[in-house]
């Protein structure tokens, strides 16, 4: 007898143990990888391992599914302790009465321990275990915590588990928008999931459904007239595809494994996500009748770094949809000119509206061209950006140099940017590099992000910068961007110059119109269209092209790219303009003509605000000094005039190559006035120049159809339109040309020098190879 007591009492110490010790999870599998918006609505999901639809843990119970599930399943959930005596007195007396088992008294907790154990036979010694299991769980967690666990485990049919997915399987919604017919005939599926199929068992599944209708009817929870609405309600008739709106940032977290966060929160606007699908959908159907497959877009908040919209592809595409072209390296055609426009501006290399030069030019062998075939001689830096011309640019890196140039794109974060300065070279600026669209959003957004805080902030530069990164975490980098933000307005003045596509001509005259400075990009071989647009609140970034990296002649940045992103813009609706960051500027008197730091001889000028960097660069050199005659206007100096008879002028000077071109497009440049007879016309302006020939170019000649090489055409230009120059090839003399000075030559392989002489023994000469 002492033996069995003591045996009782260890029993019970134990039991009391073993109830007392938190229980362990009661479920391991494998949970589906589900992505939120920033306010909890579902962009998208994946199946997860075993192939189950299974979400994470819901995370609030709508109390229809609360008011249902506990009717039809255990109307004392909230009163009993994890067992329910009164059920199991209850089903015992109409057991012995049927004379067979007809009810099992099972509380909902109670089933929720048969899930966990799905794998053990069903038996008493089962029932007893599982009994006590549900005491345990029942006292150590919150009835709402048993029943989200219930209603994320309980099985729906098929391969649908939790109640979560099954609603968005059979009524396309979440659990929180189902009307009380709805959740009544999903509350019965669990108890007898095989029930549900369109076409089977749909009057035993509504006669269930219309029990639980009328028990809550008899409860009170519904009145008489929605009890009669609700039975009236269809059952589901179909199964429905699980939301899928952002499916590349869904496949990148299922990739990425969601052990730790199965269901994952963004930053991205539900609302916004589905706009700019939609905008992606209907520029693709334009353009896949132009054999252009692919695009992609993300919209980044610029004050807080966040995502607010990510279509990595088309959606409806039916060429490689599923790579993900945010993150995809791809030539970077001409959409990194404004950061390198900007460095620029800080190193004191120009001023924002300098006059540099637009004219041929070959760096050992690599001979750029504008997309328009055309030079300028000398153009506005800031027109040289909204124009997107090719030879300033390249220029402006040869000065700034390409080493520091990638030093400045790696700490902006452009991680595909990683190889040499020597493997890059001055391409780098046309497209040699490749960069990705989330890089390109992310860096842009960081310049204005830079510009808006310094005036908010009482002109304090951010030491840290905002970045969401593509794992959704928000996270803050440390501000390594030393361009200033008087620099970055000047960049984004400079981008709203940009022409916009047709549909957006004009929209300077509208008070409504909105303020976007943006740039474009095509790759070399029309094979990616680039657009970036920033205003004060938002940047967007788009891709366009076919993901094979097949070329194809529609495939522009301005026409395919920038219609697409001010579409985008139109639905995130208007922003108030930049404002100058006055403590960032000064007030300097600027040369109207040439843009820069007014010199003694510019005629007009004007006050305008610039980067305190702008101290450090050259007044203006365009505009000289010069003496004319009072009489003639013949230009005139000390060894041919007397004093009184000249008058000092100021003159916009340009050498004999930049006027040639320059002319050409403004027709009102006057070149310098010819010497008056007489006079020494020595001058320290370069008055004669051999065009497109750069000093030891390279040069191909195409054979023509009898099988010889043609001839080269090489023009001259002199500053005084008509004078004439004489042409020596080789060290002999070849002829005179007078106005037209142009010759075509029959060459030899080999190098090749060419010099040319004016009258007054001004020269050009300039050494080149023809290859064989």
């Amino acid at each position: 007898m002492k033996k069995f007591k003591k045996f009782t009492l260890l029993f019970f110490i134990g039991f009391a143990i073993w109830f007392l010790i938190p229980p362990e999870d009661l479920f391991d599998e494998p949970l589906s990888t589900v992505v939120e918006d920033e306010n909890g609505k579902l962009l998208g999901c994946r199946i997860a391992e075993d192939d189950q639809w299974r979400f994470p843990l819901i995370d609030t119970l709508p109390n229809t599914f609360i008011e249902c599930m506990t009717t039809y399943e255990d109307e004392r959930f909230f009163q009993h302790p994890g067992v329910d005596p009164i059920a199991i007195v209850r089903a015992m007396g109409q057991n012995i009465r049927s004379k067979k088992i007809v009810s099992g008294a099972s509380t909902l907790t109670m089933q929720l321990m048969r899930m966990s154990r799905a794998k053990s036979k069903r038996s008493l010694k089962q029932k007893i275990i599982e009994s006590l299991l549900a005491l345990k769980y029942d006292f150590h967690y919150s009835k709402d915590y048993i029943l989200k666990l219930y209603a994320t485990h309980a099985p729906f049919g098929g391969n649908v588990v939790g109640l979560e997915t099954a609603a968005w399987r059979y009524y396309s919604t979440s659990p929180e928008n189902l009307s009380y017919a709805q959740m009544a005939s999903l509350v019965v599926l669990p108890n007898n999931p095989s029930m549900v199929h369109p076409d089977r068992n749909r009057q035993t599944l509504l006669n269930k459904r219309n029990f639980v209708l009328k028990k809550l009817f008899d409860n009170g929870v519904l009145n008489e007239m929605d009890y009669k609405l609700a039975v009236e309600e269809d059952l589901m008739t179909r199964t429905y595809p699980l939301p899928n709106h952002a499916p590349h940032l869904v496949e990148f977290h299922d990739r990425m494994g969601n052990d730790n966060n199965p269901r994952i929160k963004s930053t991205l606007d539900f609302s916004l996500q589905k706009k700019v699908n939609s905008i992606i959908d209907f520029h693709h159907s334009l353009n896949e009748q132009k054999e252009v497959h692919n695009a992609a877009a993300i919209v980044l908040e610029n004050k807080t770094g966040k995502i607010k919209a990510y279509v990595g592809n088309a959606p409806n595409s039916k060429q490689e949809v599923f790579n993900d072209m945010i993150v995809c390296a791809r030539s970077s055609g001409s959409i990194l000119k404004p950061i390198l426009y900007a460095l620029a501006i800080d190193k004191a290399l120009i001023t924002p509206d300098q006059l540099i030069n637009d004219l041929p030019i070959d760096y050992n062998g690599f001979a750029p061209r504008n997309y328009n075939k055309q030079f300028s001689g000398v153009v506005q830096a800031s027109n040289a950006l909204s124009q997107s011309l090719n030879i300033p640019f390249v220029n402006l890196l040869q000065q700034y140099g390409v080493h520091h140039f990638l030093n400045e794109l790696s700490q902006m974060g452009f991680e595909t940017i990683s190889k040499t300065p020597e493997h890059y070279g001055l391409s780098l600026i046309l497209g040699g590099a490749e960069v990705n669209l989330l890089n390109l959003a992310e860096a842009y957004s960081s310049l204005t992000y830079i510009h808006d805080h310094y005036i908010d902030h009482d002109s304090k530069l951010p030491t840290h910068i905002p970045v969401v990164s593509y794992l959704q975490d928000e996270s803050i980098k440390t501000n390594h961007i030393k361009i200033t933000p008087g620099s970055i307005h000047h960049m984004l003045k400079a981008m709203e110059k940009l022409s916009r596509p047709d549909q957006e001509g004009g929209w300077e005259i509208f008070n409504s119109a909105q303020n976007i400075s943006w740039k474009t990009g095509t790759s070399f071989g029309n094979k990616d269209a680039w657009s970036v647009g920033l205003n004060k609140n938002y940047t967007v970034a788009v891709w366009v092209g076919n993901s094979s990296g097949v070329g194809r002649p529609d495939i522009i940045g301005a026409d395919l790219a920038g219609s697409i992103l001010f579409d985008v813009f139109h639905q995130l609706g208007g922003a108030a303009p930049f404002e100058k960051p006055f403590d960032d500027l000064i007030e300097k008197t600027i040369c109207s003509k040439s843009g820069m730091i007014a010199g003694p001889h510019c005629p007009e000028s004007t006050l305008g605000w610039l980067p305190h960097s702008s101290k450090r660069t050259k007044p203006c050199n365009f505009h000289q000094k010069i003496f004319v005659d009072n009489r003639d206007g013949k230009r005139v100096n000390l060894s041919c005039s007397d004093m009184t008879e000249m008058i000092d002028t100021s003159w916009f000077v340009l050498n004999a190559a930049q006027s040639h071109y320059y002319k050409r497009h403004n027709h009102d440049f006057e070149p310098l006035p010819n010497f008056k007879q007489g006079c020494d016309g020595s001058e320290s302006t370069e008055s004669i120049s051999i065009l497109d020939l750069a000093h030891d170019s390279k040069i191909y000649l195409p054979v023509n159809n009898d099988g010889e090489k043609e001839k080269l055409i090489i023009q001259a230009s002199h500053i005084y339109d008509q004078d004439t120059i004489y042409w020596h090839v080789n060290g002999d003399f070849l002829k005179s040309t007078f106005d037209d000075h142009s010759v075509a030559l029959d060459l030899n392989v080999g190098r090749n020098k060419i010099k040319i002489v004016d009258n007054d023994g001004n020269t050009s000469t300039t050494v080149f190879e023809i290859l064989n």
